[in-house]
Order: structure tokens, then C-alpha cells, then sequence
């Protein structure tokens, strides 16, 4: 059963998550999430997913915390066996994917999107039980970093120390940007010196980014995180109050093209903005964005489609 509903343990409703989780035990059920984005298996033109866009057929595997970076993902052009959201992890953990795309005959690498671990120690063995290259990108690398994953998925802050040991122990490949991950470019994010906020409809994406920019040692604010659901209004509301406190430092707007997103009117807020010299535009991702980003560079916003 995939429980893609938010309002469990990451809003610290323990009980109904608990509640959830006995249900499912006492049915012998397979529960993955809550709060999660679903599955995709290409092969199976399985698409459980609320992306706008579907992958092609690869050997790449995405397992993630982070539901909404997959939107991101699969609006690029790339190829994969498959792709799991895990959200809250529940019932259903890194370790039961991991185990399923290893012995998967069409999987040659994996790559995880890392907010915490249930049980450390189980997956250094089983990341150490195959030869197949697993990469992993790890939010939550910094102070501010782990503050936006614990409101992301109810995800404990632990030392990103500890982390770094178990994935040399696990003997996985570390990388720094999901783009990167995925043999892609990475591209740079030009700010000011001044303080930056982060809005965005993707927690994933900003947690990386948190820790991205301190680590550049620029001054940041914990994101707004607008959830998955964001409209144009939802960004426009954000960027109001904003302006009314007569904003002076950077802001960076994030939008992953989900099912519900509306890039170009999201886009055309950003234009209209008192605040638009101040912005720079992270529309992620390539097909669903690509009329949302001719706007932008149009009006003479910064964009960015790869972090």
C-alpha cells in the first residue's frame, strides 16, 4: 500500500503514523510511506507518481526521501529502472529497495537521496553485499541543512560525520549534487553577499541547497517550504510578504514541475515582483519548464534547471 498523504509523523502526528503502521502489520501489508511521491517502473509503464513527466527505460535506480526531487529527475531526458519515494519511512525503508533493485537484472547503479537511516549497520551490509555502483547524495551535511530536513520528513538530525563514516564503511560513492549523481552538470548559483531565503514546493531541493550555500559560507535563512501542492498564488503570497518587510537580500525561488505546479504563472509572478532584480529563479528540470524559463530570460531573470 503507498500512502502518498502528508500530515504524519513530519507535522510530529507520531500517534496516526503508529496508528498506520499497526494496521498494516496486522494485515501483513507492505506499507511504503506516508507523505511520499509514489513508484515508477518503466518497464511495466508503471507510473504511480505525480510527476508530469514519465522516464524512459534504463539502467539507473532513484530511491529517495525526497519525492519531489523525481519530478525534477524525470522531467530531464534520462533513463532508469525504476524510481521509489520512501517519505517517512514507515514501514518500508532504504535497506527493502536496495535489496530489491540489487538482485533487479535490469539495474546497473543506484542512487539515493539520503535524509537519515533506520538501521545503519543493515545498510552497510547490503550495500557491501553487491558490486553494482551506488551513489549517494546526503542532505542535512550542515546545521541549517538539517534543521530543513527535520521539518521535511520528520527526519532526526545525526552528525553528518557518522554518515560519512557508514558510507565509507558501505563503500559507496559519495556526491554532493544530485545532478552530479546523475552524470550531469551542476550548475552555479549567482548571489549577492547580502542574506538569502529559499521558497520552494520541493523539501528535498532546498535541503540540498541549505547546505550547498553554507558550505559556500553564504548567510541563509531556513527555507519556506510551500509543499508539493504550490500554486502560483502559494509563491506570490511568499513573495508579497517579502516585499511588504521591504526585503534587500537574495531570494531564491525553487519550482519542480509537479502535477499541480504552474510554471509560467509562477514565472509571470516572479516578473512582477517588486523584488525581481533580487530573484533568482531554480525552475528544475527541462520539458515541463521549458516555456516558464524563455519568460524568465526574457525579463532578464537569473534561472538555474540543474542543482
Amino acid at each position: 500500500v503507498i500512502v502518498i498523504s502528508a500530515g504524519f509523523s513530519e507535522i510530529k502526528k507520531n500517534k496516526l503514523q503508529k496508528e498506520l503502521l499497526k494496521i498494516a502489520k496486522k494485515y501483513k501489508i507492505n506499507l511504503l510511506g506516508p507523505n511520499c511521491f509514489g513508484i515508477h517502473n518503466p518497464f511495466l509503464n508503471l507510473n504511480l507518481t505525480f510527476a508530469n513527466t514519465a522516464a524512459k527505460k534504463g539502467n539507473t535506480a532513484f530511491i529517495s526521501q525526497s519525492g519531489a526531487l523525481w519530478s525534477y529527475v524525470s522531467d530531464l531526458n534520462l533513463k532508469f529502472s525504476g524510481f521509489v519515494s520512501l517519505g517517512n519511512m514507515a514501514d518500508l525503508d532504504f535497506n527493502d529497495w536496495l535489496n530489491y533493485f540489487i538482485k533487479d537484472k535490469k539495474t546497473k547503479k543506484i542512487v539515493l537521496y539520503i535524509e537519515k537511516l533506520k538501521d545503519g549497520r543493515k545498510f552497510i551490509e547490503t550495500c557491501k553485499k553487491t558490486k553494482k555502483q551506488i551513489v549517494v547524495i546526503k542532505a542535512g551535511q550542515t546545521k541549517k541543512g538539517k534543521e530543513a530536513t527535520i521539518s521535511h520528513t520528520a527526519s532526526i538530525a545525526t552528525d553528518y560525520k557518522i554518515y560519512e563514516g557508514a558510507f565509507i564503511q558501505a563503500e559507496v560513492k559519495q556526491s554532493n549534487s544530485l545532478a552530479r549523481a546523475l552524470n550531469l552538470t551542476s550548475q552555479k548559483i549567482p548571489l549577492s553577499k547580502h542574506e538569502s531565503i529559499i521558497i520552494t514546493n520541493a523539501g528535498g531541493a532546498g535541503a540540498l541547497l541549505v547546505d550547498r550555500l553554507v558550505k559556500q559560507k553564504h548567510k541563509i535563512s531556513s527555507p519556506i517550504d510551500i509543499l508539493g501542492t504550490a500554486k502560483a498564488n502559494d509563491y506570490k503570497r511568499e513573495i508579497k510578504k517579502l516585499e511588504n518587510k521591504n526585503y534587500k537580500g537574495n531570494v531564491i525561488v525553487i519550482l519542480t514541475p509537479q502535477a499541480m505546479s504552474e510554471p509560467e504563472r509562477t514565472a509571470q509572478v516572479i516578473i512582477e515582483s517588486k523584488l525581481k532584480k533580487n530573484i533568482t529563479a531554480l525552475f528544475l528540470g527541462d520539458k515541463s519548464i521549458k516555456r516558464a524559463k524563455k519568460l524568465l530570460l526574457k525579463n532578464k531573470i537569473k534561472v538555474i534547471t540543474k542543482i
